[in-house]
């Protein structure tokens, strides 16, 4: 086998599916559970292309393409709906940051535009754009289902001749003196020339088999799923308000909401039952800024309420950066830390690793998600890690000029 991914979720998937698609290594993916069932499932599933800075930009550019493409070929593949996102500016200094990041994203090819608040009432009728000073529009952004998402990637893969094991425990890595990677099974044994390791949060466990640290922390994130509201809705833009730290999508004929909060909470990884679909507790109290936030612009959530809250783990970074980037022993590397864009990067991860793989190239630059960007001594001082963890995240949407 020349290469053996560990971890079925969303970037796993789209890993092997980039390799049996457009090179000509042998891929397996070996999962625990079920395709999607880690953390994957539970995410948000928007696809917003917007970002700060270019190379996370290309990622998810790259993504949006490639799930429009797929859904389009086969409907329903991977439950992609391109819907379009706003992002709205409350504030002369955030229309001032969106105006500088779209002119950066127009730069990438990507289709994003400032609109002005009558425009924003065209696209959704029912946002109430009290307040609202601009937005940030852009057509080709959407959401997806992000179950689905893994599953319709792990088909598509199969089909081109990947291999993919489900319900089987990794109990041992190993690299022999002859440069190959043993993975020990509850299946059995798997050789590989190299190893992804793409095991969201626990990315960070199976790495220390092999000798190498990975700065992964847990984070509580929630949802809330308003009751039904109409059928239209499914076709409602994305909509994220950074000043409220408030985003929201559809599904089906209910909205989601979503936040994060002014005291997120962690978990070390080790401390978290690895069992398919686990969930903590939710606590609806500390989503009520965001689902007022959300009442404010859609008043009719107002009427129908909350159907449900669901509180999920989430494997995030110190910097709340993805990972892609060898991890020291020759053979290894690491695709991990959705830390919130998972999904939104899960096809450009695929694509980036894939031609690494195969060529020893990546195809952008990549310094932003090397693994060698965070301090060593995070390994010998985890409150150190979780200090710059937790400030990142209560920062998610700060100003970029702040």
């Amino acid at each position: 086998m020349d290469v053996a991914v560990i971890g079925g979720g969303a970037f796993g998937t789209s890993i092997a599916f980039h390799l049996a698609r457009d090179t000509d290594l042998s891929v397996r993916v070996i999962e625990r559970f079920g395709v999607s069932e880690g953390t994957t499932w539970h995410s948000a599933g928007m696809v917003g292309q917007l970002r700060s800075k270019d190379p996370i930009m290309q990622v998810i550019r790259h993504s949006a393409a490639l799930y429009a493409s797929l859904e389009e070929g086969t409907p329903g593949l991977l439950d992609f709906r391109r819907v379009g996102s706003l992002r709205i500016a409350t504030t002369p200094i955030r229309v001032a940051e969106m105006t500088e990041q779209v002119a950066q994203a127009r730069a990438l090819g990507i289709d994003a535009e400032m609109i002005a608040p009558d425009r924003i009432a065209e696209i959704v009728p029912t946002l109430d754009t009290d307040q609202i000073l601009a937005a940030c529009w852009i057509a080709s952004d959407g959401y997806v289902d992000p179950e689905q998402l893994a599953v319709g990637l792990a088909q598509r893969a199969v089909e081109l001749g990947a291999q993919i094991s489900t319900g089987t425990t990794v109990t041992a890595l190993t690299r022999t003196d002859e440069g190959h990677w043993v993975i020990e099974t509850d299946g059995g044994t798997v050789t590989a020339a190299q190893v992804v390791l793409a095991g969201g949060m626990h990315t960070t466990v199976l790495a220390r088999q092999a000798g190498a640290f990975v700065p992964l922390l847990c984070s509580r994130q929630q949802l809330i799923y308003s009751n039904p509201i109409d059928p239209e809705v499914a076709g409602y833009p994305t909509v994220r308000e950074p000043d409220e730290s408030m985003i929201m999508r559809a599904s089906g004929d209910r909205l989601v909401v979503g936040s994060y909060v002014e005291d997120p909470e962690f978990d070390v990884v080790d401390d978290v039952p690895v069992t398919a679909r686990y969930l903590f507790e939710p606590e609806f109290d500390r989503m009520i800024p965001a689902w007022d936030a959300c009442v404010r612009r859609f008043p009719v959530l107002a009427e129908v309420g909350v159907d449900r809250v669901i509180k999920g783990p989430e494997g995030v970074t110190p910097d709340g950066e993805i990972i892609m980037a060898p991890a020291g022993p020759e053979g290894l590397w690491i695709a991990a830390g959705g830390s919130g864009h998972g999904i939104a990067s899960a096809g450009g991860v695929g694509w980036v690793m894939s031609t690494w793989l195969a060529t020893g190239t990546p195809p952008i630059d990549v310094t932003d998600f090397a693994l060698d960007r965070f301090p060593a001594s995070f390994e010998t001082d985890p409150e150190a890690m979780l200090a710059e963890t937790r400030l990142h995240e209560i920062g998610r949407y700060a100003l970029v000029t702040e």
